[in-house]
């Protein structure tokens, strides 16, 4: 029996479901249609940075289109340029990965389009869905992005560009948010939209989803397999409700990783007791 079947035979499972990882299941992976290349094993990565096949960097994603990002190599004069969702390959802002450099003929430029993530239908559930107007608007729009993306540039402009063939370390945190409205009245599955725009948006489940529209939520990635347009993650806690003035202020200390924790009674037994005055001797 695993930790969440446990959880999930107790009278007040719900709240508790939440803040757990979804165990994946080995007919997940048989049912799944697969939106992104494999990662590379770790035994072929490091083969391929002796070799100068496969380079290292840290990602950075762009703030302002969600199709693109760059990779900073120590040793490179310029950062590599990544463009599209499946040179992206499930990169998330601030991961250590590893890339391989296109040919220079295949090199591109940081385009200028500003486009935000806006997941499909069946993206935001998880489940297959059939084809739909609206799907089809959202992934003709996205290829047509793509395609702009890509279109030959000067010569002078252009700098290395290349995809991310797998992953050395993820560096995900914990992230700020709001939970978007479902689309269906029946599923638990939503789509959270975090507070940095360099995340992409990720997939959560939950139970207490009615509860949390409108308030600003803590959410953590579990994984972003192949199969999911979005990463998955689970509920972590509440903030308050967007607006509010404390809320709102945690969201900043959080996403800027301030520490802001009450202090422990051994740091408070080091200060004087009041009332206290500035004397001469201080």
């Amino acid at each position: 029996m695993t930790v969440f079947d446990y959880v999930g035979a107790l009278k007040t499972s719900e709240p508790l479901l939440d803040v757990l990882a979804k165990p994946s299941t080995l007919e997940d992976l048989k049912t799944s249609t697969f939106h992104y290349p494999p990662h590379l094993k770790p035994s072929v990565i490091q083969a391929g940075l002796k070799s100068a096949k496969y380079f290292q960097g840290k990602f950075h994603a762009s703030r302002e289109n969600y199709l693109e990002a760059t990779v900073s190599v120590e040793g490179l004069d310029k950062s590599v340029l990544i463009q599209g969702h499946v040179s992206l390959n499930r990169a998330v802002n601030e991961d250590i990965v590893a890339i391989e450099i296109f040919p220079e003929d295949k090199w591109s430029a940081p385009s200028n389009l500003v486009l935000e993530e806006e997941p499909d239908v069946d993206a935001a559930s998880g489940e297959a869905s059939e084809e739909n107007e609206e799907n089809e608007k959202s992934r003709q729009l996205k290829d047509d992005m793509e395609k702009k993306m890509q279109q030959k540039v000067a010569k002078k402009d252009k700098q290395p560009t290349g995809k991310v063939v797998g992953i050395i370390k993820r560096n995900w945190r914990t992230y700020c948010g709001v939970l978007r409205p479902k689309t269906s009245k029946t599923s638990t599955r939503y789509v959270f939209v975090p507070a940095d725009r360099k995340i992409p948006l990720v997939r959560v489940e939950t139970q207490q989803g009615d509860l949390l529209q409108g308030k600003r939520i803590v959410v953590a990635i579990d994984e972003w397999p192949r199969s999911s347009k979005l990463p998955i993650g689970h509920y972590v806690k509440r903030l308050g409700e967007v607006g509010d003035k404390n809320a709102e202020n945690e969201v900043l200390l959080l996403e800027h990783d301030v520490q802001h924790d009450k202090f422990s009674d051994a740091v408070l037994a080091c200060l004087p007791t009041m009332p206290w005055i500035l004397t001469d001797e201080v």
